[in-house]
């Protein structure tokens, strides 16, 4: 086991790596004593990524380099990179030399303090196009309310994380962003601490208004599962409860009129709308208790607990041993 990973998910950054991983190793100089990896994922790259990196890798023996098939995207990468690593302490960031190497240190330092996930907060963002600040600024507001960890900016990949907590989560589709939220889920502490954030050595950006739709898909699955994973009777449950409703406030409303003289039940379509509306009160009412029986049926004999344990203590390992009590 290592002191130290760090993980930097790379498409199509030629020009930035070798100045980036001199900056790095400068870092790492001045903690002589603390044993390290660094893991570059490619992502499929399409410019000569790969051979820098090759290159790279033939200098620092603790360089490690993995070329993924084809693109799949910052988090796949993220997460080869994480599953791969053996840190005790994981720092990821990215490739094109905007976060600064610095910093590393910074947040492993504030990570020691007891934390399971510190979170870099970019206060002074270089990038002025308003494509590239208003979505980041939207998803940032989206993910902090709908997950309720209070941190300014999930958008910044320079972050560090407990190894352990970090190798046990699963990420796909846009959720590098959500980590501290599943840190957070997992019973972890999270922070977050300014950091330096510069102008990219070469290259354009990536990102775009597009991105911030497949976050908010990202923050309701997330939230989905967070909240009801483990007990779908309860999503659907409440969603049939409360359509049911809908469709027996129309039927009484539609009985009201025909009493009333007002509308005769042929004349009005409440009853049809109402008698819809129940039908679908009872298939979520299904989807709920076929969701239950799924999960326990998924689940029985699986070593897969709902929980996570922080740390085990023995009452033994605190009592003093009979001859320290008599002495």
């Amino acid at each position: 086991m290592l002191d130290l990973s760090i993980v930097l998910p790379v498409k199509d950054e030629s020009e930035s790596l070798e100045l980036l991983h001199d900056e790095i190793m400068e870092s790492l100089a001045k903690r002589p004593k603390i044993s390290f990896e660094i893991i570059y994922v490619d992502d499929g790259s399409s410019d000569n990524s790969i051979e820098k990196l090759k290159l790279i890798a033939s200098q620092t023996p603790e360089v490690i380099v993995v070329q993924l098939s084809r693109s799949y995207g910052q988090t796949a990468a993220m997460y080869a990179g994480f599953q791969l690593s053996v840190g005790n302490v994981v720092v990821a960031l990215d490739s094109d030399g905007q976060n600064d190497p610095a910093d590393i240190f910074r947040l492993v330092d504030e990570l020691e303090q007891g934390y399971d996930c510190v979170s870099g907060w970019r206060v002074k963002r270089q990038e002025k196009s308003l494509a590239r600040r208003l979505p980041s600024a939207m998803a940032n507001r989206l993910i902090a309310r709908a997950s309720g960890v209070r941190i300014h900016d999930s958008g910044c990949t320079l972050k560090a994380y407990s190894g352990d907590l970090l190798r046990d989560i699963p990420l796909y589709g846009d959720m590098h962003r959500l980590i501290p939220f599943y840190v957070h889920l997992a019973g972890g502490t999270v922070t977050e601490l300014p950091v330096n954030h510069r102008v990219r050595y070469a290259g354009a950006s990536k990102y775009g208004l597009t991105r911030t739709f497949r976050v908010i898909q990202d923050i309701l699955v997330a939230k989905v599962q967070s909240d009801f994973a483990r007990r779908p009777m309860h999503l659907f449950g409440s969603l049939a409860l409360g359509v049911g409703l809908v469709g027996l406030c129309l039927t009484g409303l539609a009985l009201l009129l025909k009493l009333t003289g007002l509308r005769d039940l042929v004349e009005t379509p409440l009853l049809v709308i109402a008698a819809m509306t129940l039908l679908a009160a009872l298939q979520l009412g299904l989807v709920g208790l076929l969701g239950e029986i799924l999960l326990r049926r998924l689940t029985l004999g699986q070593s897969d607990n709902p929980y996570r344990i922080r740390r085990k203590i023995q009452g033994r390992d605190l009592v003093p041993a009979k001859e320290d009590r008599e002495e």
